[in-house]
């Protein structure tokens, strides 16, 4: 399969984030050339990953920032951090991974990251209350 056609790295479909179904459809409406943007189909499946699960595991996010890591569009995979980050769905420890990585591209990032921290910090007073 041909992923290298929405320049999807090889590790996506071996860490099982796309598989070949799926690809094959992207192809197809890619090639219609309604969207010529390859890193609008790796977002969307960054997405599609994120709202699939209720949870995740730690290899996932690890996966996650690999692939996040692996992409030549830094400021799409970036994004797709950020809504991993807000997914709601992450441990403390994988809150701490991915904001850890997160702040990493700079300041716009790490405004984000506390501004989601005191949001859900006050969110969880609020339910004590």
């Amino acid at each position: 399969m041909n992923q290298n056609k929405l320049k999807y790295h090889q590790a996506w479909l071996e860490y099982g984030f796309i598989n070949e179904a799926e690809l094959i459809n992207q192809i197809s409406e890619f090639e219609t050339g309604e969207d010529p943007n390859t890193e609008h189909y790796r977002y969307k499946s960054f997405l599609n990953f994120i709202e699939e699960r209720k949870k995740f595991e730690d290899d996932e996010i690890t996966n996650f920032i690999k692939l996040v890591d692996l992409d030549t569009h830094k400021g799409m995979a970036s994004s797709a951090l950020v809504q991993l980050f807000r997914s709601q769905k992450l441990t403390v420890s994988q809150i701490k991974t991915v904001g850890g990585k997160l702040i990493t591209y700079g300041d716009w990032a790490r405004k984000i990251v506390n501004r989601e921290l005191a949001e859900n910090l006050d969110s969880s007073n609020q339910k004590v209350n």
